[in-house]
């Protein structure tokens, strides 16, 4: 069998993008929403965010298991791609004030989240929400 790849051409049209970027903005923004809601009235249990073998773990198992800091200095969770996701295009429409404003919402949902989770995910979920906020401010040069 023999396949053909084809490159989507780049799309040079302001108003397609523009469109492309509120539509996606609009998306992240209806899931990150979701999933606040629903976690806040207690229908989706925050684990649900973490991967199955993540979830369970204590901070004597995360602090005794080597290769899992490794695994989990790259792992991102549900909540943490959709506010990734959503940031991006933010950056893209040079809203660096809509970043710094998502990147403190998701922090402060973080933090309501504590209870529930290890602490050391719950540092680890706040030092990728920082890393992100920084990065994108430091790659906002790019879209101007």
């Amino acid at each position: 069998m023999q396949y053909t790849i084809t490159i989507t051409p780049e799309i040079k049209d302001q108003e397609v993008i523009k469109r492309n970027l509120n539509r996606g903005e609009k998306y992240f923004k209806d899931i990150i929403a979701f999933l606040e809601n629903k976690i806040e009235n207690g229908e989706i249990n925050p684990k649900f965010l973490y991967p199955p073998d993540v979830a369970q773990m204590s901070d004597y198992a995360l602090a005794t298991s080597g290769w899992f800091f490794e695994w989990l200095s790259e792992f991102e969770t549900v909540y943490f791609m959709c506010i990734s996701n959503l940031c991006s295009v933010y950056i893209q429409q040079r809203e660096i004030e809509k970043v710094k404003e998502q990147c403190q919402k998701a922090k402060t949902f973080t933090e309501h989240l504590k209870n529930d989770m290890s602490v050391y995910l719950y540092k680890e979920e706040i030092r990728k929400i920082e890393e992100l906020e920084a990065k994108l401010i430091s790659q906002r040069e790019v879209y101007k």
